[in-house]
């Protein structure tokens, strides 16, 4: 990840405060460093830029079907931006049915 060297700055600072006060804290990161190294980063804690969805189609086809199987689980399991797509779709198709179901209702009475 690349940040802007004033925030890397503020970063470095706030580091070197916590050596300061709390020695034992740096060995304790490092062992936490050695131990997650090979773990993927957690979803909720990934921060993604924004993107169009053509682009995020594309991805996904370029992905894996092991990548693919996994991100499907994701939105078995309700992952937010899954949610938040319900919230906003489920409305709209609601709207799109209604003169839909209007006209069906008029023609049978």
């Amino acid at each position: 990840m690349s940040l802007p060297a004033r925030q890397e700055r503020v970063l470095e600072r706030i580091e070197q405060s916590l050596h300061a006060c709390d020695p034992p804290l740096k060995s304790m990161f490092a062992m936490f460093t050695k131990l997650a190294r090979g773990e993927e980063m957690p979803r909720l804690e990934e921060l993604q830029a924004p993107s169009s969805p053509l682009w995020d189609w594309l991805k996904r086809l370029a992905q894996p079907a092991r990548d693919r199987r996994a991100t499907r689980r994701a939105w078995a399991n309700g992952a937010p931006d899954t949610r938040l797509r319900a919230i906003i779709v489920v409305p709209i198709l609601l709207l799109a049915l209604a003169p839909a179901a209007l006209a069906l209702a008029c023609t049978v009475w």
